[in-house]
C-alpha cells in the first residue's frame, strides 16, 4: 500500500522532478471474488486506509557496499555526475544518519544500488541573519545563487563535506538513498557526487 504524496519541485530549479510515492505497508490477498478481493495487512509503518493505492509487491534487496574512505577535509568536489537531495522521507528540515533520502541522479547518470556518494555544501559566504528570510533560503540555495550572481566563483571557497549516502534503488533520473554517515546537519538542496 502507498500514498502518493504529491509532486517534488526540486530545492534549487523549482521545476518536477517527479512524484513523492511512500509505502506505508504490505498487503497479502488471501481470497478472490470476481471484481473485489480480502486482504491483510501484514506490515504497516503507517495508517492504510480505504482506498490507498496498492501496486504489486517488489523486494528491494539490500546493496552490500563496501565502505568508502570518508575524507571529510581537503576535498574540492566537481564533475559531472553531482545531484541534489530532492525529498527526504518523512519530511523534515534537517536530514542525518538513518534517513532514507531521494536523489537527482539516476541509472542515466551510472548509478546502481551500492553506489556510496559523498554529501556537500557549497560556501556561500556568512549568513546575514538581518532578516529570516536570508536563513530560511538555505544554504546550498544561497551558494547556488551567489555562484550565478558572479559574486563568488564556483570552486573558489571550500565545500563543507556533510556525509555519506548509499544508494538503495534507482530510477531513470532519480534514485532512493539512506544516509549512512553524517558529520553535519543536512537538508533539501545539499549536493551529492559520486566517489
Amino acid at each position: 500500500a502507498v500514498i502518493n504524496e504529491g509532486s517534488v519541485l526540486h530545492p534549487i530549479t523549482g521545476a518536477v522532478v517527479g512524484d513523492s510515492i511512500r509505502q506505508v505497508g504490505r498487503i497479502k490477498v488471501i481470497a478472490l471474488q470476481k471484481s473485489t478481493a480480502t486482504a491483510q495487512i501484514v506490515q504497516a509503518c503507517d495508517g492504510i486506509e480505504v482506498g490507498a493505492m496498492l501496486l504489486p509487491y517488489e523486494e528491494i534487496p539490500v546493496p552490500l557496499a563496501i565502505p568508502a574512505e570518508f575524507q571529510r577535509y581537503g576535498l574540492q568536489i566537481s564533475g559531472e555526475n553531482t545531484g541534489y537531495i530532492v525529498d527526504v522521507t518523512p519530511e523534515k528540515w534537517n536530514i542525518g544518519k538513518g534517513d532514507i533520502v531521494n536523489i537527482d541522479l539516476g541509472s542515466e547518470a551510472g548509478l546502481q544500488p551500492g553506489d556510496v556518494l559523498t554529501i556537500f555544501r557549497d560556501w556561500a559566504g556568512s549568513i546575514e541573519f538581518a532578516s529570516t528570510e536570508s536563513y530560511i533560503e538555505g544554504q546550498q540555495a544561497r551558494a547556488e545563487r551567489v555562484i550565478e550572481e558572479g559574486e563568488v566563483e564556483a570552486g573558489e571557497n571550500a565545500q563543507a563535506i556533510l556525509g555519506q549516502l548509499v544508494v538503495l534503488r534507482t530510477q531513470d533520473r532519480t534514485a532512493t538513498a539512506k544516509v549512512v554517515l553524517s558529520v553535519r546537519e543536512m537538508s533539501l538542496g545539499d549536493r551529492v557526487a559520486q566517489n
